[in-house]
């Protein structure tokens, strides 16, 4: 499984990486924006801490570790090509 990191996400500056998407801005900043329109990274780590190993349209958030660098918790999102149910309960009748 790849597991992609999205570090440009949190720039300040969206067109920084020629990477703008006004829709995964949207979605972030209605997860974990405040009042000045920015990014709350407090926020949207503990968003994605809840999150973790959920999947959604075939992709799965991914707990990446910590960066070397600034000790932080990282993620990444892979992509899953199957998932395997849930084993059903046993249930005893009489």
């Amino acid at each position: 499984m790849t597991c992609q990191r999205y570090r440009w996400v949190l720039d300040r500056d969206w067109q920084r990486h020629g990477t703008a998407d006004p829709w995964l801005k949207d979605a972030l900043l209605e997860i974990a924006g405040d009042r000045s329109g920015q990014i709350n990274r407090k926020q949207l780590g503990n968003y994605l801490a809840r999150h973790v190993r959920r999947i959604e349209n075939g992709l799965r958030l991914e707990d990446a570790g910590r960066d070397s660098y600034t000790n932080r918790r990282t993620y990444c999102v892979a992509r899953v090509t199957s998932v395997l149910p849930e084993p059903a309960l046993a249930t005893e009748t009489n």
